[in-house]
């Protein structure tokens, strides 16, 4: 948790941190035990605190310093040091639905027809040996070497609102039990969906607990808002995606759909496979001290002093395809922000 000094008359200012030292101590790493309950530290900051937890950890560590909505922490017990509702709200992300078929051939010049796609080391993949003796082969490439942009009937404007990466050999949907067929000694290939142009949600704020070593609940309200649009352009995606594969011909053709399912209405078969993993904006950005936005446009937390956060947290909405550069981008911002307010 981040320390402040209460000052008369003055904004609360940030000093430190305090947190605890020891292996696995936070209950997401699987490796965590309760019974280690780790030594208390705290580190002071010479001139200001940065916190950079992401999208879900910066809001739980904020809320756990006393910084959100106020109803919230007394409902927690949470001594409140600063009003700010925006924390934890706001949640934002991108959808991903696949299109996933078993061809009737194996792919013509598949990188990955020779791998097992086998994690162990001591195993028998000749890719994870190529890898491991000189950084080399399929693996030492993008896992998904295809990428285009599409425009769907709903984008809100004349920019692309989806984006197709995917491979062959492959099979990308998490929460879901491997499927064999997917390895290199079938002929998969897979195209996937990410829609760039997020709606409004989904967001919902994520229900927090005083314990600082446990995962916030999250509430992610998939297609909560305008979730009609978003269907209309993920499916509007897959048929696309279903129709490159139909253009193929022999000796691919025919091939069997996986996913979307099929003898499933195409659009609730997204809606059950759809899943995201890109959140932003839980600590969005905007105008200086407006409880509705957690910091200003240089990264300060409104409402108190000496504390900013740097992370994809602060983007007022989700960046179009992957966040990851747009990232990198604000941490540069963050660090002439920060230089210049030294």
């Amino acid at each position: 948790m981040v320390l402040f000094h209460e000052r008369q008359g003055e904004k609360p200012r940030a000093y430190g941190v305090e947190y605890l030292r020891g292996q696995a101590m936070y209950s997401a790493d699987p490796r965590h035990s309760a019974n280690n309950t780790g030594e208390s530290r705290r580190a002071l900051a010479s001139r200001e605190v940065i916190v950079s937890g992401g999208a879900f950890n910066t809001p739980q560590i904020l809320m756990l310093s006393g910084i959100g909505s106020r109803e919230e922490l007394e409902e927690l017990e949470i001594p409140v040091v600063v009003d700010l509702p925006a924390v934890g709200n706001y949640m934002q992300d991108n959808y991903e639905g696949g299109v996933t078929v078993h061809a009737n051939s194996v792919w013509e010049g598949s990188p990955y027809a020779t791998c097992t796609f086998d994690p162990q080391l001591n195993g028998t993949d000749p890719c994870l040996a190529e890898w491991l003796e000189g950084d080399r082969g399929p693996y030492a490439q993008g896992g998904t070497p295809l990428y285009m942009y599409f425009r769907s009937s709903v984008s809100k404007n004349d920019d692309a609102d989806l984006f197709f990466f995917g491979a062959p050999d492959g099979e990308f949907r998490p929460e879901t039990p491997a499927d064999p067929r997917s390895r290199a000694t079938f002929p998969a290939g897979l195209v996937t969906g990410r829609q760039i142009q997020a709606s409004s949600g989904p967001w919902q704020r994520s229900r927090h607990d005083k314990a600082p070593r446990d995962t916030p609940g999250i509430q992610f309200n998939y297609f909560g808002e305008q979730g009609e649009r978003d269907l209309q352009a993920l499916a509007e995606g897959a048929q696309f995606a279903l129709g490159v594969f139909d253009s193929l011909g022999a000796p691919y053709t025919p091939f069997e759909v996986l996913e979307p399912v099929p003898g499933v209405d195409l659009k609730q078969s997204l809606r059950g496979y759809a899943f995201s993993h890109h959140v932003t904006s839980t600590c969005r950005m905007g105008p200086k001290d407006d409880p509705e936005y957690c910091v200003d446009s240089e990264f300060r937390v409104n409402g108190v002093d000496g504390l900013r956060v740097v992370d994809a947290s602060i983007f007022p909405r989700t960046p179009g395809g992957f966040p990851v550069a747009p990232t990198f981008v604000i941490s540069q911002k963050a660090f002439r922000s920060v230089e210049s307010g030294w």
